[in-house]
């Protein structure tokens, strides 16, 4: 009886993943990829808010929100939620190639609900007055997280927002 040459006797099959498990994996990679730096806006279920909680916890300072309006701190926020980037799978064929491709469609930004006491500048207030008169304009500005001495921890632009 012949034996196998060794390179044919040692190979041993290896398991082939199929390509829908290949785009089901990098496509959820490249998702939370992408919403890795967006849920800042998601109060307590944040990746970017238990991070900072986490420091504030090692730190010892607490960590606080503000609003800035084009440039200037308008005062400070008691919560946020919301801002979340989704986008949706769109599924298409190039042609006469047999396979299915995936990729992202446009992209959806969720509305972000800030929630303030009375104590901001009259510049909020007159954006709220010009908003609910329909002449307000849009306004530029940014969230600020920042530690107990006011140092800015984290920065998200806001742009063409209205209240």
């Amino acid at each position: 009886m012949k034996s196998l040459p060794p390179h044919k006797a040692t190979h041993t099959h290896q398991p082939q993943h199929s390509r829908r498990e290949f785009l089901g994996k990098t496509s959820l990679l490249a998702g939370g990829i992408l919403a890795f730096g967006w849920p800042f806006f998601t109060e307590r279920s944040s990746p970017v808010y238990a991070a900072l909680s986490q420091q504030a916890t090692q730190t010892g300072s607490p960590v606080r929100y503000m609003l800035e309006l084009d440039g200037a701190i308008v005062g400070p926020l008691n919560s946020m939620e919301g801002g979340i980037v989704s986008g949706e799978i769109i599924t298409y064929q190039d042609g006469n190639d047999l396979f299915l491709r995936k990729r992202i469609g446009r992209l959806k930004n969720e509305d972000i609900v800030l929630t303030c006491g009375a104590n901001l500048s009259p510049t909020f207030y007159q954006w709220l007055d010009g908003t609910l008169s329909h002449q307000g304009p849009k306004k530029n500005g940014a969230i600020l997280a920042v530690n107990q001495i006011g140092q800015i921890i984290e920065r998200r632009e806001i742009q063409n927002a209205l209240v």
